[in-house]
């Protein structure tokens, strides 16, 4: 670390430091947005409130933003966008298309079925994988809390 003329340490250079250090793991590390589920526990509640059955990743609970576009903006804030892969259910691009103002800029992959966790996860581990085999992978849930929404 550099130091003044007195020989303290020169906090502008540990800042400066820092932040490039957080933007180099920004640009090695790949994040995965797990929106796949079908929200069958509250599948009663939001089609009674909603009139429709819509997986509750998609709904705007508080405010005027989806979980969802909440997720893609924390997932921006770890990763670079275009390092984002997106994992939806079958048949969730449509709501992807009518309700989100941001939609994701990097890959989206739909699962032809759900099959859980496992399967949504591996799937886009091997493509980031294969694509870049030292990358760093950040799991990101569509979660109300957003404290444990990574792993």
């Amino acid at each position: 670390m550099a130091a003044n003329a007195l020989g303290a340490p020169n906090r502008s250079a540990f800042r400066s430091s820092t932040t490039s250090r957080r933007e180099n793991q920004r640009q090695t590390r790949w994040g995965i947005v797990l929106a796949g589920g079908d929200g069958g526990r509250m599948r009663s509640s939001i089609s009674s409130w909603l009139g429709e059955d819509r997986p509750k990743q998609y709904c705007t609970f508080v405010g005027h933003r989806s979980m969802f576009e909440h997720t893609i903006d924390r997932a921006c804030n770890l990763v670079l966008e275009e390092h984002i892969v997106t994992v939806i259910g079958r048949g969730h691009r449509k709501f992807l298309d009518e309700s989100t103002d941001k939609r994701p800029t990097g890959l989206i992959l739909e699962q032809p079925c759900n099959l859980g966790t496992a399967p949504g996860v591996f799937l886009p581990t091997a493509f980031v994988l294969a694509d870049d085999p030292f990358s760093c992978l950040q799991t990101i849930l569509c979660t109300r809390n957003p404290d444990s929404a990574t792993t």
